[in-house]
């Protein structure tokens, strides 16, 4: 049962990086920052709040599949 509280702590403890600033997003998606202001520019998902921009993975994803070439 101890181990099984310790686990779940660490769960809710242990936290990956959901949002991104624009540095890791350009290497997320393996652009450069020129491409992605173009791509920002046709409606890459960006969030701004208090001045600060970050950039959501789950967003991102979102977007890249909806512009696969078929």
């Amino acid at each position: 049962m101890e181990q099984s509280s310790i686990a779940d702590s660490h769960y809710f403890t242990k936290t990956e990086n959901r949002y991104m600033n624009k540095t890791e997003t350009c290497k997320y998606v393996n652009v450069s920052n020129n491409t992605l202001n173009k791509w920002i520019q046709n409606g890459f998902p960006e969030i701004v709040c208090g001045g600060i921009t970050r950039y959501s993975k789950d967003e991102i994803d979102l977007w890249m599949k909806q512009h696969l070439k078929k």
